[in-house]
């Protein structure tokens, strides 16, 4: 069985040899992990240039095995108290303001890690830096989610991942009235921060679908949406149904302005991607707004 060919609109030239070494010796030298790394992002060799990454906290092994994600599945290790130190290293070595942090889903502890990924927001506030945080479901525990949003990250975002209908067959273990209710709890009780959402397409859903979820996700307070076309990261990943087009992806960020909030739909578009520019475009608007 061979992957598919990806369409021309998916490829990108290499950027200079040598320009992301910074930032990968930087991740090996602080023993960091990425989720640009571990998911196989198309876009890490882009922003790794930029001395630029997503931290990968609480290990590099997923309670959870979504049929889209490259992420590693197996018996997680406990977390470690040292991980804060070297997270903080390795932004200050790479001179970054802005810091995005995720982390794999731990079914396994009982708060799902929220307090130590907390923990890391809070030493990076203290230190002036601009933290988001991209956060798993916690099991629909709201006292773990109060955990993160009380550390005060700029934003919050939390990945819907696809629509609806192709939960039970992508996303085991999850739910999608839980990650909409999870959402809607950040914006109804943390207004202060920025609430963002991402999903895949390509995976079998159907325009309707999209717009639907887009709908979904305004209706639950979010503000920024990610949609970006899947990749199939290796043979025992779920196969791509459909090639997005740019011009289909423009028009999904038009059905943003529809529900009032901002999509930006690429077929490279990640959940972190251009995240401080995305950032900063709704902050100055909500500023604009009170």
């Amino acid at each position: 069985m061979k992957r598919t060919h990806l369409p021309e609109w998916l490829h990108r030239g290499l950027a200079p040899a040598g320009s992301d070494i910074k930032t990968r010796s930087t991740i090996k030298l602080n023993l960091v992990g990425t989720i640009c790394e571990s998911a196989l992002c198309p876009n890490r060799r882009e922003c790794f240039c930029q001395n630029t990454a997503t931290f990968l906290l609480l290990g590099p092994y997923c309670t959870r095995n979504c049929g889209f994600c490259a992420v590693s599945h197996g018996i997680p290790i406990p977390p470690d108290p040292a991980e804060i130190d070297r997270i903080t290293d390795a932004a200050a070595n790479l001179g970054l303001l802005y810091i995005v942090l995720t982390s794999v889903t731990r079914d396994d502890l009982p708060d799902g890690g929220a307090k130590h990924f907390a923990s890391i927001i809070s030493r990076l506030n203290g230190m002036g830096f601009k933290v988001e945080a991209l956060i798993p479901d916690f099991g629909g525990d709201f006292t773990a989610v109060n955990l993160i949003a009380e550390a005060a990250p700029v934003v919050l975002a939390h990945d819907i991942q696809t629509v609806p209908r192709l939960y039970s067959s992508l996303r085991p273990g999850a739910d999608y009235l839980r990650s909409l209710n999870l959402l809607s709890h950040i914006a109804a009780e943390y207004s202060s921060i920025i609430t963002k959402a991402a999903l895949l397409v390509g995976l079998g859903e159907t325009e309707h679908e999209i717009r639907a979820t887009i709908g979904d996700l305004a209706v639950a307070g979010v503000k920024i949406v990610i949609i970006g076309q899947y990749i199939q990261p290796t043979l025992g990943h779920a196969n791509v149904t459909r090639w997005w087009t740019p011009v289909e992806m423009d028009e999904m960020a038009l059905w943003g302005t529809e529900f009032g909030l901002m999509v930006y739909a690429a077929p490279l578009a990640r959940s972190s991607y251009k995240a401080f520019e995305l950032f900063s475009s709704v902050n100055s608007t909500e500023r604009n707004w009170r």
